[in-house]
C-alpha cells in the first residue's frame, strides 16, 4: 500500500511539472514530454495490474478446488455460479485493460466516459462475488478448512483486489490526463524520434538540450564536392588516352 501511495505522490508530482515548466520552455514540448513519460508508466502499471488480476485468477481456481474437495453435491449449487461469474468477471476486467493497452500503443480512440463506467460495474460485481463466496465458503466448510481459507484464499484475495482497485484508479487518471494534454496536430517524425529516444530519466531541461543538439545534427547541411559533382559527366564522357588510340587503329 505504501509503494501504491508513492506511486500516485509520483503520478501527481509530474502534472505539477507541465504547470511550471511550461513557463520557461516550449508549451507543445513539455506537454510532449511529460505525456511520453505518463505513458510509460501507464505501460507498466497496466502490466503490473494484468499480473495482479491473473493471480486472482488463479486464486479463484484454487478456491474451486477447496470447495469441490470439501462440500457435497447438494451444496455445489451454492457456490459454482458465483465462482463460474467471478472467473468471468476478471477475464473481462483483463480483456479491458489489455484493449486500453493495445488502443495507446496503435493510438487508437477510447471513449473514456464509457470506458470507465463498464470498468467500474464490473469491479462492483466482482466485489459482491467475493463477499457471497466468503459467506458460502464459512457456512459449509469444516472448521479447519475455514481457518485455512481465512488465511490462504480470503486475506490474499482482499489484498490484491485493493491493489488492482487502486492501480486502476491511478491508470484512469494517467490516460485522461494523457488524453486531454495530448496535442491536436501531429508531431513531425524527427521529434517523434527524438522523443521515443531521450531517457526516461532525464528532467524537462536535459530533455530540452537532447533534442535542441539532435535538432542541429539533424538539420545541419552536408558538405558536398559540387565541383566534383559537375566534373563527374565531363570526366566520364572523355575518352582516355588509350581510348583514343584505339578508336584511331
Amino acid at each position: 500500500m505504501k509503494n501504491l501511495l508513492s506511486h500516485s505522490k509520483t503520478f501527481l508530482g509530474l502534472r505539477k511539472k507541465i504547470t511550471a515548466s511550461v513557463r520557461e520552455h516550449d508549451y507543445e514540448f513539455a506537454a510532449l514530454f511529460l505525456i511520453k513519460n505518463i505513458n510509460v508508466q501507464l505501460d507498466n502499471d497496466l502490466e503490473e495490474t494484468l499480473q495482479i488480476l491473473n493471480t486472482l485468477e488463479n486464486l479463484t481456481k484454487k478456491s474451486r478446488v477447496i470447495l469441490e474437495t470439501n462440500c457435497s453435491v447438494k451444496e455445489r449449487i451454492l457456490w459454482e455460479n458465483i465462482l463460474d461469474a467471478l472467473q468471468d468477471n476478471l477475464n473481462q476486467i483483463s480483456q479491458q485493460l489489455n484493449y486500453l493497452n493495445t488502443s495507446i500503443s496503435s493510438k487508437s480512440k477510447v471513449h473514456s466516459s464509457l470506458f470507465w463506467q463498464h470498468n467500474q460495474c464490473i469491479i462492483n460485481r466482482i466485489k459482491t462475488d467475493y463477499e457471497n463466496l466468503g459467506k458460502i465458503a464459512f457456512q459449509i466448510l469444516p472448521q479447519v478448512e475455514k481457518m485455512y481459507w481465512r488465511s490462504a484464499i480470503a486475506q490474499v484475495q482482499e489484498e490484491m483486489l485493493t491493489a488492482v482497485l487502486s492501480r486502476i484508479s491511478i491508470c484512469k487518471q494517467q490516460y485522461d490526463f494523457t488524453t486531454q494534454y495530448t496535442p491536436h496536430k501531429k508531431t513531425s517524425t524527427i521529434m517523434q524520434n527524438m522523443l521515443r529516444n531521450i531517457p526516461i530519466n532525464f528532467t524537462l531541461d536535459e530533455a530540452q538540450k537532447y533534442v535542441s543538439d539532435n535538432m542541429k545534427i539533424e538539420t545541419k547541411p552536408k558538405n558536398i564536392n559540387w565541383a566534383s559533382f559537375f566534373n563527374f559527366p565531363l570526366k566520364s564522357s572523355q575518352k582516355s588516352s588509350s581510348e583514343n588510340m584505339i578508336a584511331n587503329q
